[in-house]
């Protein structure tokens, strides 16, 4: 789910995500290259642990508003999401602050993962001891940093053991991802994009979701091609962590998956996969996002594809219930030019190329963003807010870096044929 629209534009629209997930809200973001100045931070959805930043824990917030960040704030860089928990590249305005780069995180610490004081807290705090920061990527409840030196801390869940080395209330130098070109994490797991384009995973093993077996939960272990359901399995240019489940992408727009799959989300059967499986019922992948338990992924000619869970209608096909494990186009976001897809804990976002926000699927804490809290089976623009750079979804809130909210109605999204695209 990279959600950043000028990263995206810049490598070909190859993601991240998006995230993520419930566990997902799994989000990758760099801040080389960014133009913006004096960026604003939205939130919307739920705030039970006080991740939408407003100075309180609980409630909900069913429509984006500012995230304040006090005075010292300048620009916000770079955003990502995880299951309660958000995280945030600032740079301190010259006026008020020093001009300097820093992390701010804020929502559920229950795991350390904001490494902050407490068990949660409603207002973004700087983590200190980190500097030249490049990257941020967050997801389940676990954060990370990757600094320009190409080294990645880390801080968050440990029951499993993949973080060790690491103290899970302090940021922790992980060395099995060292120079990792992307990170994402589920409900118990970590998956990373090596600088050899190979994958290595972390965590819990339950559901097969490391893609290793027979293999207990501890440490990263590399997952190696020479296995006969997986051969061809290398040349990895992004990953995606569902609640229980894993998804790599090719460099040439092949689509992998493995782990849970009860509900589809690996569009075969409903049988776990404990190894990296093909998914052949999709190709030309651009850009991927896992949510607790469906899958969304926007192919080369920018159609948006969605399968899985569809209890609350995340698939954004205009009906809520069951399964499925074919993907089907979501006709509600033709020529929309969707440019990136992300995926929470039921629901569903997309950003558009013009910086427009489209949602859809479970809304009972206004995790959609449209100023009620009904359950939306298509997808629905977020009126108000345009201009976003970036979006980055957790498991019942989301993120908006960029571009202004007015407020005002909501307009539903109508199926149409594309017949355009559209790439700035």
């Amino acid at each position: 789910m990279r959600f950043k629209r000028s990263y995206l534009l810049s490598i070909c629209l190859v993601l991240l995500l998006a995230c993520t997930n419930a566990l997902p809200g799994m989000a990758e973001y760099g801040i080389a290259g960014n133009k913006d100045d004096g960026a604003s931070l939205y939130a919307w959805g739920s705030n039970d642990s006080g991740q939408l930043g407003k100075g309180t824990i609980g409630g909900v917030g069913l429509s984006p508003a500012k995230v304040s960040f006090g005075n010292q704030v300048g620009d916000v860089l770079a955003i990502a999401a995880g299951r309660a928990h958000s995280v945030a590249i600032v740079r301190h305005g010259n006026g008020n602050g020093d001009g300097a780069i820093k992390l701010y995180t804020w929502g559920s610490n229950s795991a350390g993962q904001t490494a902050q004081s407490g068990s949660a807290s409603g207002t973004p705090s700087m983590v200190e001891g980190l500097n030249k920061l490049d990257k941020v990527w967050a997801g389940g409840d676990y954060s990370f940093i990757k600094d320009k030196d190409t080294l990645v801390y880390a801080w968050g869940n440990n029951s499993n053991g993949e973080l060790t080395g690491a103290d899970a209330h302090r940021k922790g130098l992980i060395a099995a991802l060292n120079k990792a070109q992307h990170v994402a994490a589920g409900s118990g797991h970590i998956v990373a994009m090596l600088t050899n384009n190979y994958v290595s995973t972390a965590g819990s093993n339950s559901n097969g979701q490391r893609g290793i077996t027979p293999y207990p939960p501890g440490y990263f272990t590399q997952i190696y091609a020479d296995g006969s359901d997986y051969t061809g399995f290398t040349n990895i240019a992004a990953v995606a962590a569902g609640g229980n489940f894993t998804l790599a992408l090719q460099q040439n727009g092949t689509l992998w998956g493995w782990g849970d799959n009860t509900r589809g989300q690996l569009t075969v059967g409903s049988e776990k996969q404990e190894t990296p499986r093909k998914m052949e019922a999709l190709s030309n992948v651009m850009t991927m996002a896992a949510g607790s338990n469906h899958t969304l992924a926007i192919t080369k000619n920018q159609k948006v594809y969605a399968w899985g869970d569809n209890t609350y209608g995340q698939l954004g096909r205009g009906t809520a219930g069951g399964n499925s494990t074919t993907p089907v186009e979501i006709t509600g976001l033709a020529n929309k030019n969707i440019i990136a897809v992300g995926a929470g804990d039921g629901f569903s976002v997309a950003l558009s190329a013009d910086g427009d926000v489209y949602t859809w699927g479970r809304n009972d804490k206004g995790q959609l963003g449209l100023g009620h809290t009904q359950t939306a089976k298509a997808p629905t623009k977020v009126s108000g807010l345009s201009g976003v750079e970036e979006i980055a979804v957790g498991g019942s809130h989301v993120l908006a870096r960029g571009g202004t909210y007015s407020g005002g109605g909501n307009v539903a999204v109508t199926g149409v044929s594309l017949n355009k695209t559209k790439l700035e």
